[in-house]
C-alpha cells in the first residue's frame, strides 16, 4: 500500500511500553462511560474517607468499631484506585495471562 509520509513517520517512531499500553488516551478519554467512571473514581476516595471519619466520630466509644471502619475505608480506597488504574494503564506481561494453553 501507498502510505502517506505522516503515517510512515508514525510507524517508524519508537514508543515506550507506557505509550503502547496507554488505555486513557486510546480509549478512556473518548468513551463517555469510561470517562464518567474515571471522574467518579477520582472523587470516590475523598468521599470514602469523609464517610469513614464521620462513622469513626459517631463510634468513638467503641475502638474496635473505629478500627473496622478505618480498615474498610482503606480497603475501599485501594480497590477504587485499582479500578481507576485499570482505566489508564495496566502493564501486560504475556507470561502472567491466566488460562489454559491449547497444544
Amino acid at each position: 500500500p501507498d502510505y502517506s509520509p505522516s503515517v510512515l513517520s508514525l510507524l517508524k517512531e519508537e514508543k515506550t511500553r507506557e505509550e503502547v499500553l496507554d488505555r486513557y488516551s486510546q480509549h478512556t478519554e473518548h468513551c463517555q462511560s469510561c470517562n464518567k467512571a474515571n471522574s467518579f473514581f477520582k472523587k470516590a476516595p475523598a468521599y470514602i474517607v469523609a464517610v469513614a471519619v464521620c462513622a469513626a466520630a459517631w463510634l468513638w466509644k467503641w475502638p474496635l468499631a473505629v478500627c473496622a471502619v478505618a480498615s474498610l475505608a482503606l480497603f475501599l480506597v485501594r480497590k477504587v484506585n485499582a479500578l481507576r488504574q485499570s482505566l489508564t494503564f495496566v502493564d501486560y506481561v504475556h507470561a502472567n495471562v491466566k488460562g489454559k494453553v491449547k497444544e
